[in-house]
């Protein structure tokens, strides 16, 4: 008994420890049509007021969302959210040299869309037709592109996390294999649980 007491205990330090080191994102205010948000796991974001989607919000496998007393999320029309516990997708470093004609390097979207360097699946859904999996499911980064177009939830998430939208600002992104923002923080999109806390966030809420 008095072992499991400890090893309880060290279990909710190392939680606390885990959540501290997370990044806490306040969002309020709204999501444009045609724009897209994503929550990644490696921050924590906390709804502190209204947040009307009018564009694509995609949430990360494993991502904490907690709703403050006067938060609320609001699907206006057009809007929709992919919060897809069961989403991944997975980078091959080695699939292709980005550093080498073709490509100018790791952020050149064509890269991006080069075969085998990046895979993303769609987990099957009984109450949707696989005909209109792209209509719900598929996300366009840049309209304007047709390499970040019609992507799966996962790959949006990787192309955001790994921050390639600023690789002509960060050099590190575009001579580098991708990498989270994070230390240490594997780029791949694993399947988990996205956890949504409501009312007051403390040992005692209700998830």
């Amino acid at each position: 008994m008095q072992r499991w007491f400890r090893l309880s205990s060290l279990l909710l330090v190392l939680t606390a420890a885990f959540s501290v080191a997370q990044a806490q994102v306040e969002v309020r205010g709204s999501l444009p049509p045609g724009e897209v948000r994503i929550f990644v796991r490696d921050s924590i974001y906390r709804i502190s007021g209204t947040y009307t989607i009018g564009g694509t919000l995609v949430i990360e496998p494993g991502t904490r969302v907690e709703f403050m007393p006067n938060g609320r999320l609001i699907d206006s029309t057009g809007g929709r959210i992919i919060a897809d516990g069961r989403a991944s997708a997975t980078y091959n470093a080695n699939a292709v040299n980005p550093l080498v004609a073709p490509y100018t390097g790791y952020d050149d979207p064509a890269y991006f869309a080069a075969p085998g360097v990046l895979t993303g699946n769609i987990a099957a859904e009984p109450t949707i037709h696989a005909s209109n999996y792209s209509q719900v499911f598929h996300v366009d980064m840049d309209d304007n592109n047709p390499n970040l177009q019609n992507l799966t939830p996962g790959e949006a998430i990787v192309y955001y996390a790994a921050r390639l939208n600023m690789g002509g600002v960060i050099s590190a992104i575009r001579l580098n294999p991708w990498f989270r923002e994070k230390a240490g923080s594997d780029i791949n999109v694993s399947q988990a649980r996205i956890t949504f806390i409501a009312g007051d966030v403390n040992n005692f809420s209700r998830e």
